[in-house]
């Protein structure tokens, strides 16, 4: 397949890494010295775009599918330019805007688009989906994921692998859960609970944003998606804020 890459950041170039050799790859990014590394690393084809201003569907016309890795900010965006160039989109941003408003757009122009295609929402997404699809309306969906450092390192224990807005994104954007079979709104960083990893040390998890398209395709009495971090992290985010 003829692949453009949209994004060569760390997720981007993850992307490049797992079908580099299977698939004809473009990347598009802004950034001319990550072009130059990627061109180097991975001999693939790089083109120069500014997604902020620039219009995308010209780039993305040719290919079979656009893997989007761009900020948050630009999901929208790329589903819209994606629609105009008719051409397919399996986008990992986390977009603030509810992506079912343009779902009749997508289907006018006749392409498919997997949005929240990440780790969560994304792959834990597909995994409750799976378990829903065998066997039917479930009582308890208990999703805890986070991106750990190997250590506790200060200040806060974490280190930023994606857009640092988008990490951002994770304390401040209001959560849905269900509960009792009810959609709840809750304040991001609330519901904190406490568990012990072997290997890693003392842990919490709290409410964040991440069911996203499970609220509307899963049945469940419970619900919820959960962020791990090294214990008393969501207490320095709260100081920063």
């Amino acid at each position: 397949m003829k692949i453009l890459v949209l994004g060569g950041g760390i997720v981007g170039e993850g992307i490049i890494y797992a079908l580099r050799r299977d698939h004809e790859l473009v990347v598009a990014d802004l950034n001319e010295n990550r072009l130059q590394y990627l061109r180097k690393k991975y001999g693939i084809q790089t083109i120069k775009v500014n997604a902020a201003i620039d219009s995308l569907r010209d780039v993305m016309r040719g290919y079979d599918v656009v893997s989007g890795s761009l900020p948050g900010r630009f999901g929208m965006k790329v589903i819209k330019e994606a629609c105009a160039a008719g051409t397919d989109l399996v986008d990992n941003s986390f977009m603030p805007e509810d992506f079912y408003s343009v779902e009749e757009e997508v289907k006018d122009a006749g392409i498919t688009v997997v949005p929240d295609a990440g780790v969560a929402p994304g792959l834990s997404n597909i995994i409750v989906g799976h378990v829903y699809s065998k066997y039917g309306e479930l009582d308890t969906v208990d999703i805890k994921v986070g991106g750990l450092p190997e250590s506790n390192i200060p200040p806060l224990g974490y280190k930023v692998l994606f857009s640092p807005m988008d990490t951002l994104d994770e304390y401040t954007r209001e959560v849905e859960v269900v509960k009792n079979g009810k959609v709840i709104r809750e304040k991001p960083g609330e519901g904190i609970e406490y568990f012990f990893v072997n290997g890693l040390g003392s842990l919490e998890a709290f409410y964040t944003n991440g069911l996203r398209s499970l609220i509307r395709n899963v049945r469940a009495r419970n619900m919820a998606e959960k962020t791990i971090r090294f214990r008393g992290h969501m207490e320095k985010i709260r100081m920063l804020m």
